[in-house]
């Protein structure tokens, strides 16, 4: 019964991340025929350092040029490197930054769903839809920017933070690695 009703969760959660994805992408797509809707310049900034990455030179912005500090994220635009290389290129990569955020707050809402557990059961089936009730907080999560998998990083670090808390003994010094490396992810992801 637990293994269905996981399953049902992790749909209706899909669901709703999808939905409400789509209600951001189809109206903005419709004001940006045969592109992408990107929001913010910045997220170019972000493609760039992939495109760098994916052609072997991490952290430039041009490759060959050195280390550069524009970036607002070391991790993202790592993530985004492998999607470039099969082929998103240019405002394409805008399609795999979108499927990457749909998938982080899929995450999230899968570790708000850990973080709920003494609580009612209707509460983890609620932790996606309240998430994403805050439009200002849907423009940033579905802006191609790296808020979403920041987001995700978080609820998976709240996670660690509880296990480490309620650890036994031989496992403590294993919960708290484990929350210091997701700690460090998210100053790597979003160090501003």
């Amino acid at each position: 019964m637990k293994r269905l009703e996981a399953r049902l969760w992790f749909l209706f959660t899909t669901l709703v991340v999808v939905g409400l994805g789509a209600a951001f992408y189809l109206p903005a797509l419709a004001r940006t025929p045969g592109h992408f809707p990107v929001p913010l310049d910045d997220v170019y900034i972000h493609f760039g350092f992939a495109r760098a990455a994916a052609l072997g030179h991490p952290f430039q912005w041009i490759p060959g040029n050195g280390y550069s500090s524009g970036g607002t994220s070391l991790t993202y635009p790592l993530l985004l490197a492998p999607a470039w290389l099969l082929g998103f290129r240019g405002e394409r990569l805008a399609l795999a930054a979108a499927l990457l955020s749909l998938g982080c707050l899929v995450d999230l809402a899968a570790s708000l769903r850990r973080l709920l557990r003494p609580a009612p059961r209707w509460l983890a089936w609620a932790a996606a839809p309240l998430i994403l009730s805050v439009p200002l907080l849907d423009w940033s999560l579905f802006s191609g920017m790296e808020t979403a998998l920041f987001a995700a990083l978080l609820g998976r670090a709240l996670v660690a933070l509880a296990r480490s808390a309620s650890a036994p003994p031989e496992r403590r010094a294993q919960a708290q690695l484990r929350l210091g490396a997701l700690a460090a992810l998210l100053v790597a992801t979003r160090p501003e």
